[in-house]
């Protein structure tokens, strides 16, 4: 090949990309750190996982910020492509279209004070005790049904400051939040009322993230494919894949 051809190959590689409406991904979601968050550094390592699945297939990622219970009723009504990230549950797997992949698996610890330990094998053993508990989160089928079945009553919250200071505040038994979420909150509080706090010594839940895809964007099915051709791109590379672990969250 001589210089010209080459140079001419050198064009054609760096096309300039175009945005347009449909190559731009909207993504409704909240504040989940260290997951998820608009201040965080490329809106958490989460987002970035998405950014770069959709960017590795030529589309952009566009992420609104919002309550939670907003961003999943606006996405499963089509106001936008998806909601980033929740949890598997049978209803999700309803209002929405699931990619084949999941993002992130999370456990979740119960957090009690130091004078009203839980002593628990399995949800049986919370029977009568009540438990803080985030409005608009996700909680597997197994616990919902226990909170019902074993009569464990709760106190609903709205942001997760309050699942800690609740609990300080003696207006509940525990609460139950992912590990690294919890830990970013925990380092918020006083000192004092922090050494108050005890972790669980086993994880009550592990869940599985998802990003969720609308059914009614009008290209759910589309977003969905390109978004699983995009993980196995991004993911397969081992480095990439081994930070992510590493940094991030198991999958």
């Amino acid at each position: 090949m001589d210089f010209n051809a080459k140079k001419e190959s050198s064009k054609k590689a760096v096309t300039p990309f175009v945005d347009t409406p449909t190559k731009i991904i909207t993504i409704a979601t909240g504040e989940w750190p260290p997951y998820i968050g608009k201040e965080l550094a490329n809106k958490g390592c989460l987002a970035k996982i998405l950014i770069d699945i959709y960017e590795s297939q030529g589309h952009k990622v566009k992420f609104f910020f919002m309550p939670w219970r907003r961003a999943y009723v606006d996405s499963k009504m089509g106001k936008y492509d998806a909601t980033a990230y929740w949890f598997d549950s049978r209803d999700r797997r309803v209002d929405f279209i699931f990619p084949k992949n999941n993002i992130s698996v999370e456990q979740s610890y119960f957090y009690y004070l130091k004078n009203k330990k839980i002593d628990w094998k399995d949800f049986s053993d919370l029977a009568g005790k009540k438990v803080i508990l985030n409005h608009g989160y996700t909680y597997n089928d197994k616990f919902i049904d226990a909170l019902k079945k074993y009569k464990i009553q709760t106190q609903i919250v709205s942001n997760e400051m309050q699942n800690f200071k609740m609990l300080t505040l003696d207006r509940g038994d525990f609460t139950i939040i992912s590990e690294k979420t919890a830990d970013v909150y925990l380092k918020k509080l006083d000192q004092n009322m922090r050494r108050n706090i005890v972790k669980d010594h086993k994880p009550a839940i592990t869940s599985l993230g998802y990003l969720l895809i609308s059914k009614l964007s009008g290209r759910g099915e589309k977003l969905a494919e390109v978004f699983n051709k995009g993980y196995e791109q991004v993911l397969s590379n081992n480095q990439y894949k081994d930070n992510y672990i590493k940094n991030c969250s198991a999958l």
